[in-house]
C-alpha cells in the first residue's frame, strides 16, 4: 500500500509542476501573440550605475531595491532618467547623458536595483513587440547562498534604444521583462506607468 502511495504522490506532484509550467509558458504567448523581435542598440551596460555609491540605510528602500524599466520618449526625460539612475558627473563613465535621436528612437532603461554585494549581473537579450506588449528578455543572475561575493554595492543595468512603434502610445499596453534563467516575468506595468 505504502509503494502505491508514493506512485500517486509522485505522479500528483508531477502532473502539477507540469500544469503550472503550461500555464506560465501559455500566459506568456498571449502577451506575445502577433509578435515582432526587434533590434535594440546598446547605449551603457553596467554593473554600478549612480545607485551603487548609496549607503545602507538608503538601499533598504524598496524603490531602490527592486527590479524596475522605463521608458524614456524625449531628451528632457533622457537627461533626467540618466541623471538620477546611471550617472552624474562624479560616476564617471560619460561626461553626460549619452545622444539619442528621439524623433526615431526610444530608449528603455532595466535596472536591477541596489545590491549590497557582488554577484548580480543583468544582461537584455532580446525584445520582442506586439500590439498589446512590449516584452524585454533579460538574463538576470543573482547569487546562488553558498558562493562568496565581493562586499561591495552594486547596481546592474542595460539601456537600450528601439526604434518608435504605435505601441508606445497605447496607454493599456503593458512592458514587462522576463527573467531568460528561469522563465519568471519579473516586471509588469503599463507603458504609461513605466514612462519617465
Amino acid at each position: 500500500m505504502k509503494k502505491y502511495l508514493k506512485i500517486i504522490v509522485f505522479v500528483v506532484v508531477v502532473l502539477l509542476v507540469m500544469g503550472v509550467l503550461y500555464w506560465r509558458q501559455r500566459d506568456n504567448a498571449l502577451l506575445i501573440d502577433g509578435v515582432e523581435r526587434v533590434d535594440i542598440q546598446l547605449v551603457d551596460r553596467g554593473n554600478y550605475g549612480l545607485y551603487s555609491g548609496m549607503i545602507s540605510d538608503e538601499i533598504k528602500d524598496e524603490e531602490y531595491g527592486q527590479l524596475t524599466a522605463w521608458v524614456i520618449e524625449d531628451s528632457a526625460s533622457w537627461k533626467r532618467f540618466w541623471e538620477s539612475n546611471i550617472r552624474d558627473d562624479d560616476t564617471g563613465g560619460f561626461e553626460g547623458a549619452p545622444t539619442v535621436d528621439f524623433d526615431t528612437k526610444l530608449a528603455i532603461g532595466v535596472l536591477q536595483g541596489i545590491k549590497e554585494a557582488g554577484g548580480y549581473y543583468l544582461t537584455v537579450n532580446e525584445v520582442k513587440i506586439s500590439k498589446n506588449a512590449v516584452v524585454i528578455y533579460a538574463q538576470i543572475i543573482e547569487p546562488r547562498g553558498d558562493e562568496v561575493l565581493s562586499q561591495v554595492v552594486t547596481s546592474p543595468y542595460d539601456v537600450f534604444t528601439i526604434d518608435r512603434n504605435d505601441v508606445f502610445s497605447n496607454d493599456s499596453a503593458r512592458l514587462i521583462v522576463i527573467n531568460t534563467v528561469d522563465g519568471e516575468t519579473v516586471f509588469d506595468k503599463s507603458i504609461k506607468e513605466a514612462k519617465i
